[in-house]
């Protein structure tokens, strides 16, 4: 017997000793000791082979924990949909050596791709195929992944629209929250590394993966969402205010001058007439400066210190509101930087804008102080004013407060107001000094690099 650990693993068995002998005793003496020999190589070997498979589940687990990690730290700080979804593609395709990745969302009860890695043709970016009577959809409905081996014999017998050329392919969805928001599927094998079916052990570390990946893509949709929402709910606020003052001024102005050029029909005419000419430009010139508040061109055409310094004469024509206007810029005609590129300009423009016209609505004051610094990479803008001020809680989104946090997020700033009764308001927004000409790429990933590792 051949015994391991005490326990008898099998037999070794010896037949027609040569020269048709018999055995004898030292042949059983013999054998014994080989038995044992064979027992503790076995033993030896198993002990290596469970070692091994331990040492395999661990580097799996490591390989799975970094590609994690990698996906967390790269789109930790990124809300862009499609930058994640590209780090997505790359990461999923190193990670288990594929020859292609192709991503694809659920869309109004379509799978639609929205980006592929590798050796793929980007022109499939965009096609969409039905969730039903799909390989793609089995897997989103079912939430479970699929090896698939002979892609091509599949796609014989059930609808696809993605048109990869691909041998075997391994398809994982991506669950957020209990609910499939689409699929990963990697195609082939990197031909550097080994040909055939995906395995066991690279399903689960896709998996694992995808469930990362799920979180970011997730996150990011419900963040979009939220901007969506917001925007949605200023630009509304945006066109109710800009419907009070065509109410308010253009359309009562054209009332009473119909008023008056009918009083002019039953009396003096020329008189009337005189009057509603006097009337007219005084309308002209509202509707201009209505227009110039709408899109001012001297903005777009010589740059952020004009616009504000026009901005402050009307206010100062219009509403009695003498602003102290501070400016200190390194860029723009004739300076050491080009301009602030037009997302910038416009946003501390429509910032100041609306402060402004807040203070001279609300806080019971002539006067307000602007300071626009730049300095260290960054534009920081101040307004102040010397008002009633309020208390911070009983501030409402009709203050306009909504519309200007969302226009400073929207390019990377922040918006904070310091008030209280009494004491004024102070309204600082810093955002970031991006200029004409300047390489503005975007978050890139935490290895920094768009290669396969």
């Amino acid at each position: 017997p051949i015994r391991i650990r005490g326990e008898a693993y099998g037999n070794l068995y010896l037949t027609e000793k040569a020269g048709g002998r018999e055995f004898n005793e030292v042949d059983e003496e013999a054998v014994g000791v080989l038995a044992d020999i064979a027992g503790i190589a076995i033993d030896n070997a198993r002990l290596y082979q469970g070692v091994q498979s331990r040492r395999d589940e661990l580097e799996r687990a490591v390989i799975s924990l970094e590609a994690t990690t990698e996906i967390a730290r790269a789109v930790g700080g990124e809300t862009d949909l499609d930058r994640i979804l590209e780090l997505i593609a790359k990461r999923g395709r190193a990670l288990v050596n594929a020859r292609a990745v192709v991503i694809l969302l659920e869309d109004r009860g379509q799978l639609s791709v929205v980006t592929v890695a590798g050796e793929i043709d980007e022109a499939v970016v965009g096609r969409r195929l039905p969730v039903a009577d799909s390989i793609y959809g089995q897997v989103l409905q079912s939430k479970l992944p699929e090896r698939i081996g002979d892609l091509p014999s599949r796609l014989r017998t059930v609808r696809h629209a993605i048109g990869v050329e691909a041998s075997v392919a391994l398809a994982v969805p991506l669950v957020f929250k209990g609910r499939a928001l689409g699929v990963l599927v990697a195609y082939d094998h990197d031909h550097e590394h080994r040909s055939g079916t995906f395995m066991m052990s690279e399903q689960q570390l896709l998996m694992s993966f995808a469930a990362s990946a799920a979180i970011a893509v997730g996150t990011a949709k419900t963040v979009a969402q939220e901007h969506l929402r917001h925007s949605i709910q200023a630009a509304e606020l945006e066109r109710r205010r800009w419907a009070r003052e065509l109410h308010d001024e253009t359309l009562q102005g054209l009332g009473a001058l119909n008023v008056l050029l009918s009083t002019g029909l039953d009396g003096d005419l020329e008189g009337s007439a005189r009057k509603a000419l006097d009337f007219i430009e005084e309308q002209i010139a509202a509707l201009r400066s209505l227009i110039s508040d709408l899109r001012p061109a001297v903005l777009d055409d010589l740059g952020l210190e004009p616009a504000l310094e026009a901005l402050a004469e009307r206010m100062a024509s219009a509403t009695s509101l003498i602003v102290e206007l501070d400016v200190d810029l390194v860029s723009g005609p004739g300076r050491s930087r080009p301009r602030l590129i037009p997302e910038i300009e416009d946003a501390i423009y429509r910032l100041i804008q609306e402060t402004l016209t807040n203070v001279s609505k609300h806080a019971v004051t002539n006067r307000a102080a602007v300071s626009v610094r730049e300095a260290g990479g960054s534009v920081a803008v101040e307004i102040r004013d010397d008002g009633i001020g309020f208390e911070l809680d009983e501030v409402s989104g009709g203050f306009g407060l909504i519309g200007m946090r969302e226009r400073a997020e929207l390019v990377e700033g922040k918006l904070a107001v310091a008030s209280a009764p009494g004491e004024g308001t102070t309204v600082s927004i810093v955002v970031p000094a991006k200029h004409i000409g300047d390489d503005h790429p975007p978050v890139r990933d935490s290895l920094g690099s768009d290669s396969k590792r």
